[in-house]
Order: structure tokens, then C-alpha cells, then sequence
């Protein structure tokens, strides 16, 4: 049972690493126009025949979105479950069983854990445009990039960032004031991660969560998966009139083995856009995270910055950048048209404040005295690089992994401020599906679900490792 949990929040983990371009390329491929259930007409909400298609439009949006924000909210969930206290615990287990606990003191305790989850996703859904767009269903961010992608006005951009800012002061607010937020944000890692390996459950009860697991891993990691697949080896044949289609396990092998040289230039700029960004987000996120450690009001106000900054929708953010690059300033535009600095600068939006909060909950892990006999021996610069580091060295490989996956993957960001003759995975992958594209898509995705499976598991390693 601990194995098939295990298991699962690796799957729901790797379902959140996932960018959301990618979850539409495989539902896309699930239920899409060429799809292994063949159920929508992309970007339309009729059939060719005039019959309402069920998954298309909002419903597929909706749902797409929903797969993957379900992931977000469940470990938004599970985390603020297992940092309770383990003293919280055992005194529970005093006056209630197993499932009485769950419900009625673990549950509610996470409750801001999972309302944040839930906001954030509801922040995804608003600023991001790929999926809506794919769709045919218009966002905000959507509209936006449309109308005003050439001619941004000041009206335009204050209607388009009201939503996600009410958003974003609604998770401030909520966090702030949430009892999750100040009972367990300076407790350590060792102290306040609850057990629950002891825990002797009903049959029935543990029947019911292993099938709630698989479901789970059914809906988001079998059946699209099922569906790349399916289109990998999809071939359809035209003879006396008729169409004809078959598979096999050859054409799978044989697209997938050459993916790497038909898309080399999209794998190389995609990993060296996001190695360069998510180093730089390091170098800006570590400062700022040990300054709000050692200053609480100060990093309150970086806390509140960063849910900002990622509330901002993704086409505002390039088009600023684009703005900014065509001011009359020498070498900007050489800057712009043959460098990726533009493209680093807009995915720093999303990268620092992802790099913060990792590098973040490292910081609140080390323990206040540790800190303050720090700063009576040592100078701010050696107690920065001789103790902090060391000490939070796992967060910074952490936060390096993750933003680099999120900032690869940020196709509204990157969409307005990417050079001329420079084609990332997310860019090609966005054109392959609006042309009807089907194994070549399902090829481009591959390997490069296959590398974010690699980072994920880096990042297991790095926080299962056991050190001196």
C-alpha cells in the first residue's frame, strides 16, 4: 500500500512537471480531431456533419486544465498533511481512530495548503492562453495576445491583469492569515513531518484509497500516455477509396528513434534557454531568500512580490519585454533580434519565484539558533556562503530542476519575445497541433517528457540521499 502511494505522488509530481502545452498535446492525442477516441473537431465545438462534439471548447479546456491543476492541488494537499507536528498526531490518537483523524483534524489543517493549490490553479487557468487557444475557447490572456499583440494599450493591460491580481491578493491574504502559514512556516523538516507508517486502517478503507490511486493515475498518466502512443503508431492507408488505419510497434520505433535529429534545434535552444534561465533565477532568488529569512517584514513583501509576479499573464510579460527592447538605446536592437537575452529576461517572471519559494522552505528548515550563533561568528558574506550554503545547497539543486522545467515549457511567456529562426519544443509543439499534426507531435513529446522524467528523478535523489 505505502509503495502504490508512493508511486502515485511520483506520477501526480511528475503529471505537475508537466507544462500544460504538453498535457494539450497528449489529451490532444487522447481525444483529439486525429485521437485515439476521435471525439473533436479541434478549435470547433461541431463535427464536420454539424453534431455537437462533447470534447471541445470549454469542456476540453476545463478539463485539461483540471487534470493537471488536480495534480497541483492534491500535493498542495499532502504537504500541508505531512508538516503537521508529530506531536499533533499522537495526541490525536488518544481520542479517534485512523479515517476520524483524517477528517477531522489532518484534513482541516491542510484546508489553506489545498485552498492555495486550488487558487493557484485557478491563476493558471486565467493568465495562460495555449489550451484555451488550442481549443478555441478565449481567455483573457488569449484575447489579449490577439488584439493587442501589436498595439498593446494601457486599457487593454489594466482589464487583462485585474483578474489574476484579485487573485493573487486573495492568495496573499490568505496565506498570511492562514493558521498553516504562521504555525508551520519556521518549523523544520525533521520536526514536523507527521508518520503515518503505524496507521492500521479498515481493509475497506484502504480498498477504497488504493482505487481512488489508480483512478487517479488511470485519468492522469495512463490514458494519455495511451494516447501519444496510440498516434506514434498510427499510420492510415488509402486504397480503392478507403481509408484504412493500422498500427504497429515498428512505425513507434522508428519515429521515436529519429525525433532527436528531426527536432535537434528544438531540444538544443529549449535546453539552453532554460539552463540560462533557471541559473539566473538561482542567482536572484538565493539573495532574496536568505534576506527574508533573516528579516521577516522584508520577506513578507518578497513573498507577496513573487505571487505577483507569476499572477502577471504570460503575454503582458513578453510584450513588456519587447517594449522595453525597442527603446531607442544602443545595442538593443542587436539585443533583440540575436540574442536570447529578451527571452531570458520574460521567463525570469516565472523562474524567480519559483526558485525563491524552494530555496524558500530550505531557509525555513534550519533552525533559528543555528542562524544566530551564525551571525555572532561569522561576516554577512561568509555566514552567506560558509554556513547558509551548505545548509540549503539541496533547495538550490532543487529550485535549479524545477524552474528549469517551468521556464522551458512557458509557451505564453516566450511566445512574443522568441528571436527569429529560434524554435523551442513548446513554440513547434503549438504549431504542430493547430496544423492537425499527429505522430510528429506525439514524437516531439517523447523525448522531451522522457527529460522531465530524468529531472524529476534527479529531484528524488537529491532529497533521498542521506548525507553526514
Amino acid at each position: 500500500m505505502r509503495t502504490i502511494a508512493n508511486l502515485a505522488v511520483a506520477i501526480l509530481g511528475i503529471v505537475a512537471f508537466v507544462p500544460l502545452v504538453l498535457h494539450g498535446a497528449a489529451w490532444e492525442a487522447t481525444a483529439g480531431k486525429f485521437g485515439l477516441t476521435m471525439l473533436t473537431q479541434t478549435g470547433t465545438s461541431t463535427s464536420a456533419s454539424g453534431n455537437y462534439v462533447f470534447f471541445s471548447g470549454m469542456i476540453a479546456t476545463a478539463w485539461i486544465h483540471g487534470v493537471y491543476g488536480s495534480s497541483i492541488v492534491a500535493l498542495a494537499t499532502l504537504y500541508g498533511v505531512e508538516r503537521m507536528p508529530r506531536s499533533l498526531i499522537d495526541q490525536s490518537r488518544l481520542d479517534a481512530g485512523p479515517v476520524e483523524r483524517w477528517w477531522k483534524i489532518r484534513l482541516p489543517v491542510a484546508k489553506p495548503w489545498c485552498v492555495i493549490g486550488m487558487m493557484a490553479v485557478a491563476g493558471i487557468a486565467v493568465t495562460e492562453m495555449t489550451i484555451a487557444d488550442l481549443y478555441g475557447y478565449r481567455t483573457i490572456a488569449d484575447q489579449f495576445y490577439l488584439n493587442y499583440a501589436l498595439r498593446p494599450t494601457v486599457s487593454a493591460i489594466a482589464w487583462t491583469t485585474v483578474l489574476p491580481l484579485i487573485l493573487a491578493l486573495m492568495l496573499i491574504f490568505h496565506w498570511s492569515g492562514s493558521s498553516s502559514g504562521r504555525v508551520f512556516q519556521n518549523e523544520s523538516r525533521r520536526e514536523s513531518v507527521s508518520s503515518s507508517e503505524n496507521e492500521n486502517y479498515h481493509p475497506l478503507v484502504r480498498v477504497s484509497a488504493l482505487s481512488i490511486l489508480l483512478a487517479a493515475i488511470l485519468v492522469a498518466a495512463v490514458v494519455p500516455i495511451t494516447g501519444l502512443i496510440t498516434n506514434l503508431g498510427r499510420e492510415v492507408i488509402q486504397a480503392d477509396g478507403q481509408f484504412t488505419a493500422t498500427w504497429s510497434i515498428r512505425l513507434v520505433l522508428e519515429r521515436v528513434t529519429v525525433a532527436p535529429t528531426v527536432f535537434a534545434s528544438e531540444y538544443q535552444w529549449t535546453a539552453m534557454i532554460a539552463a540560462v534561465t533557471s541559473l539566473t533565477s538561482v542567482a536572484i532568488a538565493w539573495p532574496l531568500a536568505s534576506l527574508g529569512r533573516r528579516r521577516d517584514r522584508v520577506g513578507r513583501l518578497i513573498d507577496f512580490a513573487t505571487i505577483a509576479m507569476v499572477c502577471v499573464p504570460g503575454p503582458i510579460v513578453g510584450l513588456a519585454v519587447v517594449t522595453l527592447f525597442q527603446a531607442d538605446v544602443p545595442g538593443f536592437p542587436f539585443l533583440y533580434q540575436q540574442t536570447i537575452l529578451p527571452t531570458t529576461i520574460s521567463m525570469l517572471m516565472r523562474g524567480i519565484p519559483v526558485s525563491y519559494w524552494i530555496i524558500r522552505s530550505g531557509y525555513r528548515a534550519i533552525a533559528s539558533q543555528t542562524l544566530d550563533l551564525a551571525r555572532l561568528d561569522a561576516s554577512p558574506v561568509r555566514q552567506f556562503w560558509s554556513i547558509e550554503r551548505p545548509l540549503v545547497f539541496r533547495s538550490l539543486i532543487a529550485a535549479a530542476l524545477v524552474s528549469a522545467v517551468v521556464t522551458s515549457g512557458d509557451l505564453p511567456v516566450s511566445l512574443p519575445v522568441i528571436p527569429a529562426g529560434v524554435t523551442t519544443v513548446p513554440v513547434r509543439l503549438f504549431g504542430l497541433l493547430h496544423s492537425g499534426a499527429r505522430y510528429q507531435e506525439a514524437a516531439l513529446v517523447f523525448w522531451y517528457v522522457l527529460a522531465i522524467v530524468f529531472v524529476f528523478g534527479l529531484l528524488r535523489l537529491v532529497y533521498t540521499t542521506k548525507t553526514d
